[in-house]
């Protein structure tokens, strides 16, 4: 089993594909961890603490925002969005 994560921006220019398949984990944490473990240089990755996302960047599953740990099914999509200034 495998999940499909798209990345974005400093995630692409750090070296990650903007597909990547990981082997399959139960929840957002555990993604992030492994994302953490495949690709140390991306220190600015999302945390899961206390069960919520914390960081600047927000989490996309299957095109809706996260803000909690949640369960990962292998069929979610997951984004990984860094984050978005305007002006």
């Amino acid at each position: 089993m495998s999940l499909k994560i798209i990345t974005f921006g400093p995630c692409v220019t750090a070296g990650l594909p903007q597909s990547i398949t990981l082997p399959y984990t139960s929840s957002l944490k555990s993604v992030l961890s492994a994302l953490l473990k495949t690709y140390p240089n991306i220190k600015e990755l999302p945390k899961i603490e206390d069960g919520k996302v914390k960081g600047e960047w927000c989490i996309a599953i299957n095109s809706s925002y996260v803000y909690d740990d949640v369960e990962i099914m292998e069929t979610d999509e997951i984004a990984v969005i860094p984050p978005i200034s305007g002006g």
